[in-house]
């Protein structure tokens, strides 16, 4: 299984969060993939980028989003299949 975690607008791919998330991910034999988004700030530019992962992705998978990023785990969930999402102070208002 695949944990695919997006971060938040002004964070990077290697945070603590998804440092920490994938040490225990490992434990239980996750893979995990945190996508960088650092060079838009357009979250509809994020969804796009995130949504042409998805189309790749073979495994089961769970997405992860923290502030902006949760709101673009959300918005990707509406076209793909993810066996569950999890966000982290979403930016959804």
């Amino acid at each position: 299984m695949h944990i695919i975690f997006s971060h938040g607008k002004e964070s990077c791919p290697k945070g603590k969060k998804i440092q920490r998330m994938s040490a225990v991910a490992k434990r239980f034999s996750f893979n995990t993939l945190s996508v960088d988004y650092r060079p838009s700030i357009n979250p509809d530019e994020r969804v796009i980028k995130l949504a042409h992962i998805l189309e790749k992705e073979v495994e089961p998978f769970v997405l992860v989003g923290s502030s902006m990023g949760g709101y673009v785990s959300l918005v990707a969930s509406e076209y793909t299949q993810p066996l569950g999402i999890f966000l982290i102070a979403p930016a959804l208002g």
